[in-house]
């Protein structure tokens, strides 16, 4: 990776890297503003935000930044996260600065239509409604909502019906003066020079206003349990334990930890649960960091007689891999970490979304390469150290279907 980094006079961080040939040009606006920033009042706000930056600004209609974009090839679109709320865009490489002259006026200048904010707010309510619909999404959520509990990490990215209808146009105005230049990133990755990216970006984001006042509290992972009764085809199960934040030194062995024992087929979970035993079609391990917390767990989807098997399997084979990890497991996992490191920075928006992410919330940039070699580092002892750290801390359950008593259920998990 060519990397090249820059701070404008504002303290807004402008990063490029460049991919000789590749004419097609990715780019974007991320900010270190996400649901964590929202108070009770505020649920779902940087996400309706995310939804009203496309419906207008003080010089351009809705249709028009989707006419100027599609005239020219180019796609634009947006993501909502728990720390951080993204803009970006793919276009010719003749076509960069109208990309970024359209990002930044939609991050800057917003009008808030009113008659917009009212449709818009039935097109996220229907959005809420969606997710609810589907058991494997609402579960997690409820699932990281109790890990949280407490805390803004456990609000929903969503917000909730009655925080999005109770909403108003200047609500978004005012939490729209958090994308201040100190917590913004502006990322390019394609075949461009860096000097021209930092002076498009002073040309249209140089004057946003430059320091955050703004203290976000430590987020802290509390644990428990919480069950929907839902007559479905299957039960929905989602376990695990505080996990570690993304600028922990034990993520890398966390990481190849999660590989072993629930990351495809050749995986314990996968070898154990339904090769061997047939009890589930879909079992894995997933892991999530933050600033200050992360989760560690498994989740899948069985009968409802086989709940209770799958928690208590996934505790055992987590327990016994504090004794019996081999030496092809670990650098079986290790390779697959390996492959999917690289080959997910293949094409430009990869590469932007991995800057900008890496600078936006770890503050520095660790490259593919940096990152194999501390996979490579990675020990048994390391691992092992890890599920000890993880199974420390209390557990939590989230569990949708029928028939369940999730008190006893959440006993096996101990």
């Amino acid at each position: 990776m060519d990397i090249t980094t820059t701070k404008l006079e504002n303290e807004l961080t402008v990063v490029t890297d460049r991919m000789v040939d590749n004419q097609v040009i990715s780019l974007g606006v991320f900010i270190n503003i996400g649901s964590v920033n929202e108070n009770d009042r505020q649920a779902g706000a940087s996400h309706f935000l995310e939804h009203m930056a496309f419906k207008g600004t003080k010089t351009r209609t809705a249709f028009q930044i989707a006419k100027e974009m599609e005239e020219v090839g180019g796609v634009i679109n947006a993501y909502t996260d728990k720390e951080a709320t993204a803009y970006y865009a793919r276009v010719l490489k003749r076509d960069v600065r109208l990309a970024i002259s359209i990002i930044s006026d939609m991050i800057q200048n917003s009008i808030m239509d009113a008659d917009e904010f009212t449709k818009e707010k039935d097109v996220v309510v229907q959005e809420i409604k969606m997710v609810d619909d589907m058991p494997d999404a609402i579960i997690f959520e409820k699932f990281q909502e109790k890990c949280y509990a407490g805390s803004r990490l456990g609000k929903p990215i969503l917000g909730t019906e009655d925080s999005i209808r109770s909403m108003m146009p200047d609500d978004l105005r005012k939490y729209m003066t958090k994308y201040t230049a100190d917590k913004i990133v502006l990322a390019a990755s394609g075949d461009i020079e860096h000097s021209e990216i930092v002076s498009l970006a002073n040309d249209y984001v140089g004057n946003v206003k430059a320091v955050s006042t703004e203290d976000i509290e430590v987020q802290r992972y509390s644990g428990g349990y919480t069950y929907i009764e839902r007559a479905l085809g299957q039960s929905h199960i989602v376990m695990g334990f505080e996990g570690v934040g993304y600028n922990d030194p034990s993520n890398y062995a966390v990481r190849v930890m999660k590989v072993i024992l629930g990351d495809g087929m050749s995986s314990r979970l996968f070898q154990e649960v339904r090769e061997k035993r047939g009890l589930a079609y879909s079992i894995g391990a997933f892991r999530r960091g933050y600033r200050d917390t992360g989760m560690f767990g498994v989740r899948a989807g069985c009968d409802d007689k086989h709940v209770t098997d799958i928690i208590k399997i996934s505790l055992e084979e987590l327990n016994k891999m504090k004794s019996d990890i081999t030496i092809e497991e670990l650098e079986r996992a290790k390779a697959q970490i390996k492959v999917a490191e690289l080959e997910g920075l293949e094409t430009s928006i990869d590469r932007v979304c991995y800057i900008a992410t890496q600078l936006l919330l770890r503050r520095k940039i660790i490259t593919p390469l940096e990152v194999i070699e501390e996979i490579d580092a990675v020990t048994i002892d390391a691992i092992v150290e890890s599920i000890e750290k993880i199974t420390s801390t209390s557990p939590t359950l989230a569990v949708i279907g029928c028939d369940h008593d999730i008190g006893a259920l959440y006993e096996n998990c101990k």
